[in-house]
């Protein structure tokens, strides 16, 4: 990136052993950078140069915040092994990252030894599914951040992968042209409230035709709808009740669990609104109509952005879309209070790309280590597809 050092493969460099103490010390043309690992016996320590880092690099992307960091820990921090990456030029910390591992990865049947960096690495069973991930660091130094971080875990020997989930690409910058990564992209939906304001258009005139004739139909069936935007905790807690209630009953529908069978999962989420709520980074959002409730969604607020993370939509209703005018009243309510963009985060759907003016990447990418292992389930995978092709010829 322009501005920034870099610590890459090209440059001049003297890499010192990693000591007993975790630190492993780099030297390029922009001067010495150290990466110290911390265990999480040091939590309280380490939070607090986390806090320290983001003030003073504020604003900081919601999830590396401190606060969403520590929630984090509380809950999942007993079954996923974690601990701090601290990089420092001189004396001088200038980021700081949670390097977690997950071990109930499979290739096949060879286990997978993952190393993530960011509050990821959860049983799928219990993920909190971070995107919009980061290192918290001071933004002029991020590609050296990256650079010495990857490099330092590079000298472990333990891992097989090493995994980035749900980065927004413009946080990764030239890493994403390492070709060792592979790199999954996901397009995440947003409609620019900034650019509708400026405008002076309506928000249902920038969206597609079809579109705009749904969701007056649906308004029009409706009737009078009543919107609610909880800025206090115990009407948050009221809302974010209803809505597990809600999400639990559509995926049960479909023979699935829903995320809220999850007590980790719902802990974690109960914690985070009584921190995030009082603080703006927070907003649970209802609809209703008639003394029935149409939908609820939990909307985190990232810089001024506002991240529709998750949802209950009445259901069972085929002739109509309580989800759609749901969502659509969110966005207006977004517009209405000034916030910069409401987006819809990562995946594709048909809802989606109708509510959406806009996209950006989010990335997930993994590096994988050569392991006989792996060949060897490659090697089992060829052998399994080329027995199919011979059954399905005779």
């Amino acid at each position: 990136m322009r501005g920034e050092s870099r610590f890459t493969m090209t440059e001049t460099v003297c890499i010192t052993e990693a000591s007993a103490d975790g630190i492993v010390a780099a030297t390029a043309a922009s001067g010495a950078v150290a990466c110290r690992f911390h265990p999480d016996s040091a939590r309280q320590e380490m939070l607090s140069l986390w806090r320290a880092l983001e003030e003073r690099f504020a604003p900081a992307p919601l999830m590396c915040t401190a606060d969403w960091t520590e929630t984090w820990l509380h809950h999942f921090g007993r079954i996923v092994p974690h601990r701090f990456a601290v990089l420092s030029e001189g004396d001088s910390p200038f980021a700081v990252a949670l390097v977690t591992q997950s071990s109930c990865e499979r290739d096949g049947l060879a286990p997978i030894r993952a190393l993530h960096v960011g509050t990821s690495g959860e049983p799928d069973e219990h993920s909190a599914c971070v995107e919009y991930n980061a290192v918290l660091c001071d933004p002029r130094r991020r590609m050296l951040a990256w650079n010495a971080l990857v490099e330092s875990l590079d000298r472990e020997p333990s891992w097989d992968e090493l995994r980035l989930d749900g980065f927004a690409a413009s946080e990764l910058g030239e890493l994403l042209d390492d070709p060792r990564w592979c790199w999954i992209r996901k397009p995440s939906r947003f409609v620019d409230c900034s650019a509708i304001r400026r405008s002076h258009c309506e928000l249902i005139s920038c969206l597609g035709g079809s579109t705009r004739k749904i969701i007056r139909q649906n308004l029009r069936h409706y009737g009078d709808v009543a919107v609610e935007w909880a800025t206090d905790v115990n009407h948050a807690h009221d809302i974010f009740a209803e809505l597990m209630v809600l999400h639990q009953a559509r995926w049960r529908a479909e023979g699935k669990p829903g995320c809220y069978s999850s007590p980790i999962f719902t802990a974690f989420h109960r914690e985070l609104l009584e921190r995030f709520v009082p603080q703006g980074r927070m907003a649970l959002f209802r609809v209703r109509a008639g003394g029935t409730t149409l939908g609820c969604s939990q909307l985190l607020i990232d810089r001024g952005r506002v991240l529709l993370y998750q949802g209950g939509r009445q259901f069972g209703d085929q002739k109509h879309s309580p989800g759609l005018v749901t969502d659509y009243l969110a966005i207006q309510e977004s517009l209405l209070r000034g916030y910069v963009d409401f987006d819809f985060m990562a995946g594709e759907s048909v809802h989606k790309q109708r509510l959406t003016t806009h996209s950006a990447d989010l990335v997930w990418g993994v590096r994988r280590r050569p392991r006989l292992k792996f060949a060897v389930m490659g090697r089992l995978r060829q052998i399994k597809h080329w027995l199919r092709s011979i059954q399905g010829e005779n």
